[in-house]
């Protein structure tokens, strides 16, 4: 499938990570952004704070399923997030350098960076979900751009 990315308004990383979660397994998360915190100790911070565990895979703070489970139950997603997803395992590539996709940052309805999109499709990533004033999305798998778009 071509990727297929925009924006929805009135929908958030929460609401679409939970139905995805829901529907599908082995599902790897690499957190780019907690309320609007970017930088690496300070999302280690608020999971922390949280009690979730996450592990770092070449400077990418991430969680895989179970942890991105408790994630979710623990009320981490509140807005102002970003979170890349995989299948299977996480990426071995630092993400650290790509523009952020948080909706208050960039509207995909109107345009997206083409360094995401690259890295995206690089680095086999199956979709990333921004939100803040809107919930920006980028997928090239089927299956998930139905899950979203409901």
């Amino acid at each position: 499938m071509k990727p297929q990315y925009g924006m929805i308004r009135h929908q958030s990383v929460y609401e679409s990570l939970k139905s995805l979660v829901e529907s599908f397994g082995n599902i790897v998360a690499v957190v780019r952004s907690l309320d609007s915190s970017r930088e690496g100790n300070d999302l280690q911070k608020i999971l922390d704070f949280h009690r979730v565990p996450y592990k770092l895979v070449q400077g990418n703070v991430c969680l895989f399923e179970a942890e991105l489970k408790q994630a979710l139950n623990s009320n981490v997603f509140t807005g102002f997030d970003e979170i890349w997803l995989f299948f299977d395992d996480a990426p071995q590539e630092d993400l650290s350098e790509i523009p952020y996709c948080t909706s208050d940052s960039s509207n995909f309805d109107e345009k997206i960076n083409d360094k995401i999109l690259m890295t995206f499709q690089e680095i086999g990533c199956v979709a990333i979900l921004a939100d803040g004033c809107g919930l920006n999305f980028l997928t090239d798998n089927d299956d998930f751009y139905n899950k979203i778009r409901q």
